[in-house]
């Protein structure tokens, strides 16, 4: 009983996706943006991985319930992001979303990602606002 404990702790810590640690979820869209969509980042997973690179866990869950006609089924959602606070850029490196069941519906954690331009007033530059501030 005891290995196969120890061999289901293992199995679970290489299967999930996001971080366990993360337990201290900040909102960083201002309260007056209308959104579908609650955005938060982690800042016990805040890392700089450079001089200008800023490492950060986010996550967006539904403020609707999911499975209404034309609802998206991803009821929360979390993001590996990188922001570059010199340039003004960021790229998503790691995706895992969920229904609202808890079923993982899709994930992505693949290689080099493209850098992207940040669009004023969008999640983005207001995700850069928060952890890039000096």
């Amino acid at each position: 009983m005891g290995a196969y404990l120890t061999f289901l702790n293992i199995v679970l810590l290489f299967i999930l996706p996001i971080p366990l640690y993360a337990q201290n979820w900040q909102p960083f869209l201002p309260s007056d943006k209308p959104s579908t969509q609650t955005f938060q980042y982690d800042l016990e997973s805040k890392k700089k991985v450079s001089d200008t690179i800023t490492r950060v866990w986010v996550k967006a869950e539904a403020k609707e319930q999911t499975g209404k006609k034309g609802a998206s089924p991803v009821a929360r959602a979390y993001y590996l992001i990188e922001a570059n606070c010199q340039e003004r850029t960021y790229r998503v490196l790691s995706t895992a979303e969920y229904a609202a069941d808890g079923r993982l519906l899709s994930s992505s954690n693949e290689g080099d990602r493209p850098w992207y331009h940040i669009v004023p007033e969008s999640m983005a530059f207001y995700l850069h606002k928060a952890i890039c501030q000096k």
